[in-house]
C-alpha cells in the first residue's frame, strides 16, 4: 500500500506505481482488474482536483504471448484546496466533492439512457481515496469551437445556441424533480440549494469580490490595502466610501435583489462552462464535471457558459430575452411530461424544431427571470473578476490559454465592462420592462441603480476597469 515515495493516498495519480494501480479498489467495476499496465496523461489542474487521461492495458487469454487490449478512462482526484475560507473548504471536501459527482453524474447518465445521455458513463470511485473513473470522451470542447469560430460571428451563435438547447434539455428532463411537491421516488433527493444561494453567503461573497476589485485598481495606483478582509474593508470604509461600509452597501443590495420577483430553483449541471462541453466524434454533446450540480437559480448554467474568458462565448444583453425564453420552453416541456419516457420524447421533438418557432410557441421571458439573470450576470462576473485579479500571473496565463492575442489588460478590463453593459441596458431600454406592472418597474430601478452608485461610490470605472491608473 505505499512505496518510497509514500502512502499512494498521498500521491497524484502520475506518481502512482504499476502495483499501486492494481491495489486500487473500484466496487462494481472491473476497470482496473488484471492490469498490465497503466499509462497516465496529466490534463488539468483546478485548486481542488487533478484530471488524467489514463491508457489502461489489459492482460487476456494465456500462454507466452497473452492479447492486450487497452483502454481509455477518465480519472479524477480530489483534494482539499489551499486557501480560501473553512466554509469554501467544506464545500470541497475531497469525499463529499467526490461523492457529490458520482452520484449526480451516474442518475443523470441513467436518466438520459447511454444512446442520448448528455453525462458521460461513471466506472466507480475507489474505496480508499477520493478518485472516481468515467468514461474518456474522445472529442473536441466548446472553447475550442469557439475560439476557432472568432471573427465568424454567424458560426459562434450557431456552437452557442446548440450547447444553450443541450444545457435547457437537461433542465427540462430534470424539471420535475427539481419540485419539492414531486411525488415518487426522486433520484435526486440527495441534492441540497447550493449554500453560496443564502443571504448571508452572498452579502460575504459579494464583499470580498468588491474589497479584491478595489484593493487590485488602488495597488496599481500604488496604494496597498491590507492583506485580511476585515482590514482592508475599513480601509475602504474610511478612504473610499466615506459614510458607509461595503457590509451595509452589500447587504442592501441582496434585500432588494429579492424584490426583484421569485427565484426559481432548478436542478443544473452547475458549472456549464465552455471546456466542460465536449462534442464527441459523432457531434453528439456531454457535460463533463458534474460536482457542482443541484439545485441553482434559472439560468445559472446559461451564466457561467457565456461568461468564458476573452468573450468567445457571451450573447449581447439584448439577445438574452430570446435564449431565456428558449430555456423557459424546455423547462416547461418538461414539466407537462411526468414520465421519464415521455419526457425524452417530448423533448427529443423539441431539438427538431427550430429555435424561433420554440420561442415564438411562449409568451416570452418572464420579467422576473430576466431580472433576476441579470443580477446573477453581475455576481458572477464581479466573481471572475475578483478571481483574475487576486489570482497569479501562472493562473491568469492558463484562463488565457489558446484565445490569440488576448491580453492581462483586456481580462482586468473586461468583466466590469460587462457590468457596465448590463446597468446600460437596463437604464437605458424601457422596452425590457414596459410590460412589467409599476411595483415590478420601481424594484428593477431601485437595484440596478443602486448597483450604479455602489461603483460610483468605490470610484471604480465601469469601462477601464483596471481603474484610474489606465
Amino acid at each position: 500500500m505505499s512505496s518510497k515515495m509514500g502512502p499512494r493516498w498521498l500521491k497524484t495519480l502520475d506518481q502512482y506505481t504499476q502495483q499501486e494501480f492494481r491495489e486500487l479498489n473500484i466496487p462494481g467495476s472491473r476497470v482496473l482488474s488484471n492490469v498490465r499496465r497503466v499509462e497516465v496523461e496529466p490534463i488539468t489542474t483546478t485548486n481542488h482536483s487533478r484530471t488524467f487521461k489514463l491508457q489502461v492495458h489489459y492482460r487476456k487469454g494465456r500462454g507466452k504471448k497473452p492479447k492486450v487490449n487497452p483502454r481509455t478512462v477518465l480519472a479524477k482526484q480530489y483534494f482539499t484546496p489551499v486557501g480560501g475560507s473553512q466554509s469554501y473548504k467544506e464545500r470541497r471536501n475531497p469525499d463529499r466533492l467526490s461523492g457529490r459527482e458520482l452520484r449526480s453524474t451516474t442518475q443523470v447518465y441513467k436518466l438520459w439512457g447511454s444512446n442520448y445521455s448528455l453525462a458521460p458513463k461513471v466506472f466507480g470511485r475507489a474505496t480508499e481515496e477520493p478518485i472516481v473513473l468515467f468514461e474518456f470522451i474522445e472529442g473536441v470542447t466548446d472553447k475550442e469551437l469557439l475560439i476557432a469560430a472568432r471573427g465568424d460571428e454567424d458560426a459562434r451563435k450557431r456552437i452557442i445556441e446548440t450547447s444553450v438547447r443541450k444545457m435547457a434539455a437537461l433542465t427540462g428532463m430534470l424539471a420535475p424533480y427539481s419540485s419539492s411537491s414531486f411525488k415518487g421516488r426522486n433520484p435526486f433527493a440527495f441534492t441540497l440549494s447550493e449554500e453560496r444561494d443564502r443571504r448571508e453567503v452572498k452579502i460575504e461573497s459579494l464583499r470580498n469580490y468588491l474589497s479584491t476589485i478595489v484593493a487590485h485598481d488602488l495597488r496599481i495606483q500604488g496604494v496597498e490595502l491590507p492583506s485580511t478582509n476585515s482590514e482592508r474593508e475599513e480601509h475602504i470604509r474610511r478612504e473610499v466610501l466615506k459614510s458607509s461600509s461595503l457590509a451595509e452597501r452589500v447587504a442592501r443590495l441582496v434585500d432588494l435583489e429579492s424584490g426583484l420577483g421569485e427565484e426559481r430553483f432548478l436542478l443544473q449541471h452547475g458549472d456549464s462552462r465552455v471546456h466542460h462541453v465536449i462534442r464527441d466524434e459523432q457531434g453528439n454533446i456531454k457535460f463533463i464535471d458534474y460536482e457542482q450540480f443541484g439545485l441553482h437559480p434559472f439560468g445559472h448554467d446559461l451564466g457561467t457558459y457565456t461568461s468564458a474568458e476573452g468573450g468567445i462565448s457571451r450573447l449581447a444583453v439584448g439577445d438574452l430575452p430570446r435564449v431565456l425564453s428558449l430555456l423557459h420552453a424546455y423547462e416547461l416541456e418538461g414539466l407537462n411530461n411526468q414520465t421519464d419516457r415521455s419526457r425524452r420524447r417530448s423533448l427529443k421533438k423539441l431539438d427538431g424544431m427550430s429555435a424561433d418557432k420554440i420561442v415564438g410557441n411562449i409568451k416570452g421571458v418572464r420579467v422576473s427571470d430576466l431580472a433576476t439573470y441579470l443580477a446573477s450576470e453581475i455576481r458572477e462576473n464581479l466573481h471572475l473578476d475578483a478571481t483574475n485579479k487576486a489570482g497569479t500571473g501562472v493562473a491568469r496565463a492558463y484562463q488565457m490559454q489558446g484565445i490569440p492575442g488576448y491580453t492581462e489588460e483586456e481580462m482586468f478590463e473586461a468583466r466590469l465592462a460587462r457590468v457596465g453593459e448590463v446597468l446600460g441596458t437596463v437604464r437605458g431600454n424601457t422596452l425590457l420592462w414596459g410590460y412589467a406592472d409599476r411595483t415590478v418597474r420601481d424594484a428593477i430601478q431601485q437595484y440596478f441603480g443602486e448597483w450604479e452608485r455602489l461603483f460610483d461610490d468605490l470610484q471604480l470605472d465601469l469601462h477601464t476597469s483596471t481603474g484610474r491608473a489606465a
